[in-house]
Parts: structure tokens; sequence; C-alpha cells
């Protein structure tokens, strides 16, 4: 379906990209996360990147909201 479709072109997208590619993007949705929500006082689920995947880099993100929970 077209749902496997994306996740194709996902992957062969993120795969292209650099390690430091990679991180800068990554900083970047980080940055742009805590910017736009207020994180205090919430229940956040985070997806963890799996290594080789050359996927976003959520633990940024963790280590930014740990903190916001009082």
């Amino acid at each position: 379906g077209n749902k496997e479709k994306l996740r194709t072109k996902g992957f062969k997208l993120r795969s292209s990209f650099s390690k430091k590619k990679i991180e800068d993007l990554s900083f970047r949705i980080t940055q742009n996360l805590i910017k736009n929500f207020n994180f205090n006082d919430k229940n956040v689920h985070l997806y963890y990147p799996i290594n080789g995947k050359n996927e976003v880099n959520t633990w940024l993100l963790h280590e930014q909201i740990k903190h916001c929970s009082t």
C-alpha cells in the first residue's frame, strides 16, 4: 500500500544522509519542538533511534525535556 511506499522512500532518503546531516537535522528538530511546545508537567513518550537507520536523534529532546516535569 501507500504506507509501505512512503516508508521505503523515507528510508532511502535517510540512508543518503551523512551522520553530520542527521545530527544537524536532529538538533534543528529538537530546537523547533522546544520552541513551539510546552513540555512542562507532560508525559512524553519517545521512540529512540535505532543504530544504523539514520533516524532522528530523539535523545536530544529527551535531554532537553527530562527536567520539565516537577
